[in-house]
């Protein structure tokens, strides 16, 4: 919760309309101090231990970046579990729908048990990677088994994958700018899982 909001808390997401909600908090954000850095934020909901965020920032001239912020804001590991920079207070709502999409199943996920190998869980956590890297279905396996670091970034991946599917069929002017973000995205997570998987093998 930001230091602005302390006296009149976030209230749970629970099937309100977001962009009311965005609309809302982005009237809060207006009637809000600047911080020490220019920057002002804000609550939108919650959403289980995920805190939805508005964020404006102070964008000095001549630079090309985005003055609005939404973030997803994981409250048990204290970081930022997603963010999309938008220009305009309509392309803030469509980066609202889409994390409160993400946030919703981190909260299906994080329900299954990701210590079977066996489970429903570790197949859907795990499955979009083997199809990623097929020869390493068993180091994949054994590493989200006993890595907790490795099971977050194959979580992850699998959120990219999703993110990129909702983008490739998005009726929006901003398709293509959010399908090469979270390709981009995805390809980093690649390299960290590839990095993993060789390490794993040298041993």
């Amino acid at each position: 919760m930001t230091q602005d909001d302390k006296r009149d808390g976030p209230r749970d997401f629970t099937g309100d309309d977001p962009q009311l909600l965005l609309i809302l908090a982005y009237t809060r954000l207006f009637l809000l101090p600047e911080r020490e850095d220019g920057s002002k934020a804000t609550w939108i909901a919650m959403l289980g231990d995920c805190e939805l965020r508005l964020l404006e920032i102070l964008v000095p001239d001549g630079t090309d970046v985005c003055p609005l912020w939404v973030e997803l804001y994981d409250r048990v590991t204290c970081r930022a579990v997603d963010s999309i920079g938008c220009r305009h207070l309509y392309e803030a709502g469509s980066a609202t729908e889409l994390l409160v999409a993400g946030a919703k199943q981190r909260r299906s996920r994080s329900a299954l048990p990701l210590v079977e190998s066996s489970s429903t869980g570790m197949e859907t956590i795990t499955g979009t990677v083997r199809v990623r890297f097929p020869d390493s279905s068993h180091a994949i396996e054994e590493l989200a088994l006993s890595n907790d670091e490795f099971r977050s970034l194959c979580a992850d991946f699998t959120d990219v994958e999703v993110a990129i599917k909702h983008w490739e069929h998005a009726d929006s002017a901003l398709r293509e700018e959010r399908c090469a973000e979270y390709r981009e995205l995805r390809e980093d997570l690649a390299r960290e899982i590839r990095a993993f998987l060789d390490c794993f093998r040298s041993e």
